[in-house]
């Protein structure tokens, strides 16, 4: 079987990092930019086709947010990615692509 190599170091070239943290503000994890406050939680009941919420079991983002995120779509599933972070696609994509195809398989 081919193995494939991953390497998130071309991520770090294209990131306009001045632009992001307009958005984002300076701190990685609690927004302080000019997305600060800004939701559209009271809106996901309208997005009507199925939406997979998937987080990776050591992600730093709260599952707890991610669980209720998935519960406002009418059709969401929730999915946690064992021995993953934030980029569960990379840290574990195994599993991650056997629940993405699986997903993919079940809503086409």
């Amino acid at each position: 079987m081919h193995q494939i190599q991953h390497s998130s170091k071309h991520l770090i070239g294209t990131k306009n990092r001045a632009l992001y943290e307009y958005f984002q503000g300076a701190n990685e994890f609690v927004v302080t930019g000019a997305l600060s406050g800004w939701t559209v939680a009271d809106r996901l009941y309208q997005i009507k086709q199925p939406t997979a919420i998937i987080f990776g079991s050591d992600d730093t983002m709260d599952k707890d947010e991610g669980q209720k995120m998935s519960k406002r779509l009418p059709n969401g599933e929730f999915h946690i990615i064992n021995n993953a972070g934030h980029c569960s696609m990379l840290d574990n994509p195994k599993e991650y692509f056997s629940v993405l195809t699986k997903f993919v398989k079940r809503n086409s």
